[in-house]
C-alpha cells in the first residue's frame, strides 16, 4: 500500500457527507492499520509526497497521458487544477488606471477653473478700472460745465458780485422768464454736488450711475442756458459775435456731456456683460469640476468592486480547494462505508459513518406521563443484554417537544464510563429512580369516562373527576384533590 496525505475522520457518531461538487476518491488503508482513511487524486497524480512503490511510480509515469490512475474520473479533475492556480491582482489594474485618469481628468477640471478664474477676474477687473476712469473723466467735465454755468449766471454766492464780463452782465441781467429759475436749479445742483463727496460710491458701477444722473441733470441745465443765451437781446453790451461764442461754448458743452453719458453707459453695459460672463465661466467650470469629481467615485466604485471579484474569486477557488479534503468535525472510528473506489458522490451523499468512543449514549422515548418527574442530570442504571454489569449514568437531554404520535418524550441518557466491553448498536434498559410520591392507585373497572371527562363513583353515589397517571399491574394512577385514604369507590 502506498503512504500518502492522511486525512482523519474522527468525530462523534455520524456521516461524513460529500460536499459540493462530484468528488472522485479511492480508498486504502495505513500500514498499521488503525482505520480506514481516504486519499484524494489531484486530476492525473496523487499527493503521495514522493513515497510510492516501484512498480505504481512506473505505472504511473506509463500512464500519466492516457487515463486517470485508479478509475479516477468525473468533472472535478479538472477543477482541482483549477483551484490550484494562482490569482494575482496586479498592482495596476484597469480599474486602477481608469481611477488615475479620472483623478487626472479632475485636477485639469481644477487647473482649469482657477485659470479661467484668475483671466475672467483680470478681465472684469480691467474693465472696472476703465468704467472709473471713464466716471473721473466724466465728473471733471460735470465740474467744467458747472463752473461756465455758474460763472455765466452767477447762480452761486461767489459769483454773484464783481464780475464785470459783458456775457455775465447781459445774461444774468436778462429778464427772460426762466432765467432765475435756471439759476436756482444750478445752484441747487452745485450744492449737491459739493455735499457728496466724489467717488459717490464704493461701488464703480453704481458710481458711475450717479454721475450719469448728475450729467443728465446738468444736461438740461445747459440746455436751458442756451435757449437764455439765444434769447438775450443785442445791445451795446452784448453783440452778435459774443452770443454766437456764448452759443457755440454751450453746443460744445452739450455735446461732451452727451459723449459722456454714452461713454459712462457703454462702459457700464460691458463691465456688467462681463462680471456675469464670469459668474457663467465658473459655474460652467464648477460643473466640469463635479462631473471630475463624480467620474472618479464612478472609477473608484467600480475598482473596489473588481477588487471584490478577485477576492471573491480567491475566496471561492480556497473553497473549492477545501472541498477536496473530506474533515470529519469529531476524533472517533469508522464504523461503516458507504462508497467505493472510483465512485462519483453526489452533495450529500454519506462516505464513512463515525462513532466517537470515548463518550457513549442512549437515546430512548419516555411517556408523556412521566415528563414531569424527569429532568437532566437524574441518575440512571444501565443494564446491558449479555452483561452482566450495571453501568451508571445520568439524564443529559430532553426534547423540546413530545412525538404526538406516540405521546413520548426523546432523552439522552450519557454513560458515566465507556467499558471495552459495550459496542455500539447494543440494546439496553434504562432505569430511572422517580421521586417517591403519595398516589392513589385502583383498578381499571372503577374508573369511567363520558363526554364530559374521566371520573369515579364512591359508595354514597357520589361522582369524583380525575386524571390519570402512570399504569402499573393493572392498577392507574388517579389525581385528585377530592381523593382521600377512606373513600370507598364502586364500579357501578
Amino acid at each position: 500500500m502506498y503512504e500518502g496525505k492522511q486525512y482523519c475522520f474522527l468525530s462523534n457518531s455520524g456521516n461524513i457527507h460529500a460536499s459540493k461538487g462530484n468528488h472522485p476518491a479511492f480508498f486504502g488503508t495505513f500500514r498499521n492499520g488503525r482505520s480506514t482513511e481516504i486519499y484524494r487524486a489531484l486530476q492525473q497524480d496523487l499527493w503521495t509526497n514522493g513515497k510510492t512503490s516501484g512498480r505504481y511510480r512506473r505505472h504511473r509515469e506509463r500512464r500519466r497521458h492516457s487515463r486517470p490512475i485508479f478509475g479516477i474520473r468525473g468533472p472535478n479533475t479538472d477543477r482541482v487544477q483549477q483551484c490550484h492556480k494562482p490569482i494575482q491582482i496586479h498592482r495596476k489594474s484597469p480599474a486602477q488606471s481608469t481611477v488615475q485618469s479620472a483623478e487626472t481628468a479632475l485636477q485639469s477640471a481644477i487647473q482649469q477653473h482657477e485659470q479661467n478664474q484668475r483671466q475672467e477676474k483680470a478681465n472684469v477687473q480691467q474693465l472696472i478700472d476703465t468704467l472709473q476712469a471713464r466716471t473721473n473723466t466724466s465728473h471733471t467735465v460735470l465740474e467744467k460745465v458747472l463752473n461756465f454755468l455758474d460763472m455765466t449766471l452767477g447762480a452761486s454766492p461767489q459769483f454773484q458780485y464783481g464780475h464785470n464780463s459783458s456775457v455775465v452782465n447781459a445774461v444774468g441781467n436778462n429778464d427772460t422768464i426762466g432765467k432765475q429759475e435756471t439759476k436756482n436749479k444750478i445752484a441747487n445742483l452745485i450744492r449737491t454736488k459739493d455735499t457728496r463727496p466724489f467717488p459717490y460710491s464704493p461701488d464703480p458701477i453704481g458710481n458711475a450711475r450717479q454721475e450719469i444722473n448728475l450729467l443728465q441733470q446738468t444736461q438740461v441745465l445747459t440746455q436751458a442756458f442756451y435757449s437764455l443765451v439765444r434769447n438775450t437781446p443785442i445791445n451795446s453790451s452784448f453783440s452778435e459775435t459774443q452770443r454766437q461764442t456764448v452759443q457755440q461754448t454751450t453746443e460744445q458743452y452739450l455735446s461732451e456731456i452727451s459723449g459722456e453719458i454714452l461713454a459712462l453707459e457703454t462702459q457700464i453695459r460691458s463691465t456688467q456683460t462681463a462680471q456675469e460672463q464670469l459668474g457663467l465661466g465658473l459655474v460652467q467650470t464648477e460643473n466640469a469640476i463635479e462631473n471630475a469629481k463624480s467620474q472618479v467615485e464612478l472609477a473608484k466604485a467600480n475598482s473596489g468592486q473588481q477588487v471584490q471579484i478577485a477576492r471573491n474569486q480567491i475566496v471561492s477557488a480556497n473553497n473549492m480547494k477545501n472541498e477536496l479534503q473530506l474533515k470529519a468535525t469529531f476524533d472517533g472510528i469508522i464504523t461503516q462505508k458507504f462508497a467505493e473506489e472510483g465512485s462519483l458522490i453526489a452533495p450529500g451523499n454519506p462516505i464513512f459513518q463515525l462513532a466517537d468512543r470515548s463518550v457513549l449514549k442512549i437515546y430512548t422515548d419516555l411517556p408523556d406521563t412521566h415528563i414531569g418527574n424527569v429532568s437532566e442530570d437524574m441518575p440512571v442504571e444501565i443494564s446491558i443484554d449479555g452483561l452482566r454489569e450495571v453501568f451508571s449514568g445520568k439524564i443529559t437531554r430532553l426534547d423540546p417537544a413530545v412525538n404526538p404520535s406516540t405521546r413520548t418524550l426523546g432523552i439522552e441518557i450519557t454513560l458515566d464510563e465507556s467499558p471495552d466491553q459495550i459496542r455500539i448498536g447494543m440494546f439496553a434498559r434504562a432505569k430511572i429512580q422517580l421521586p417517591k410520591k403519595e398516589a392513589f392507585f385502583v383498578p381499571k373497572r372503577f374508573i369511567k369516562s363520558d363526554f364530559n371527562g374521566t371520573f369515579i363513583h364512591t359508595e354514597n353515589g357520589k361522582k369524583i373527576e380525575i386524571q390519570l397517571g402512570e399504569e402499573r399491574n393493572g392498577m392507574s394512577e388517579i389525581i385528585s384533590p377530592e381523593l382521600t385514604p377512606e373513600l370507598i369507590l364502586t364500579s357501578n
